[in-house]
């Protein structure tokens, strides 16, 4: 069995610019991937430090913003092939959706909901750019 033992937020970097007239929009990217393996007495501990930037590429943004979440699994040695990138990306989206729309409305602007999310795409577009 395949178990998701914790999900940390290890940093967080956010200001909010002042503007006349603010773009609202976001551009999520996954900027950061680390992955730490390790085998265990009765499996495998897998750790992947995720790195996300909300405002990439966004013109004007009205914020800048930065998170990184430690997610960190166990298993039998037979479950390692279910954990792909990708899953883990799709794991540590929830948590990225709700941490963000948190510190949007405690911050006095209007909440910033991340839309649904193509966790393989975004891994693909990761591993595209980091190859670059």
């Amino acid at each position: 069995m395949l178990n998701l033992e914790s999900a940390l937020l290890i940093s967080c970097a956010f200001e909010q610019k002042p503007q006349k007239d603010p773009q609202r929009f976001y551009n999520l990217s996954l900027e950061g991937y680390a992955p730490v393996e390790k085998e265990t007495e009765d499996g495998f501990q897998y750790s992947a430090m995720l790195t996300f930037n909300l405002m990439k590429g966004v013109r004007h943004p009205l914020m800048k913003f930065k998170c990184s979440f430690l997610l960190t699994y166990n298993g039998k040695k037979e479950d390692r092939a279910k954990l792909k990138e990708h899953i883990v990306v799709a794991h540590a989206i929830p948590y990225l959706r709700e941490f963000v729309s948190n510190v949007t409305m405690r911050s006095g602007i209007p909440p910033l909901m991340i839309a649904p999310v193509n966790a393989p795409r975004l891994w693909q577009d990761y591993s595209k750019d980091s190859k670059k």
